[in-house]
């Protein structure tokens, strides 16, 4: 069997992956130029319509992480920040910010090669005033 040597950044952790379940465990490549315009997009675009029942919300966030889909993640991440940013958030929906802000910036942070502290400037300068980093080609729709 074939293992893949994967080095867990700014760890020095190295684990062995077996090549023939990786898809399985859950490992994927990096995402591409044209997922991270698409995953930008996402961070730019308004916010979905909102849960009113707490509960519900929370459990349908849940779901979203869960998922492990790095769009649907960035989906809730939006949301969620702009809804801490207009009115707070639970302390409920405070740690899932957290928890769901990590991949993603850590995601987009390994994509543009510069620093997590960078890669959260650049996501959060996307969902709250609708900039996007220089290496994103992504379209902006202008509030007529």
């Amino acid at each position: 069997m074939r293992y893949a040597r994967l080095e867990v950044k700014g760890t020095g952790m190295v684990v062995g992956i077996p090549v023939d379940r990786a898809e399985e465990i859950g490992v994927r490549a990096l995402l591409d130029g044209e997922e991270m315009n698409r995953l930008f997009g996402i961070l730019v675009e308004d916010s979905g319509p909102e849960e009113t029942g707490w509960s519900r919300r929370i459990k349908a966030e849940i779901q979203l992480l869960r998922s492990g889909d790095m769009f649907k993640i960035a989906i809730m991440v939006r949301d969620l920040t702009r809804r801490q940013d207009d009115r707070g958030l639970s302390l409920a929906e405070k740690d899932l910010l957290r928890d769901a802000s990590q991949p993603l910036v850590n995601e987009v942070a390994l994509c543009m090669e510069v620093s997590p502290e960078d890669a959260q400037v650049a996501v959060d300068a996307a969902i709250l005033k609708r900039e996007l980093p220089d290496c994103i080609e992504v379209p902006v729709a202008k509030a007529v």
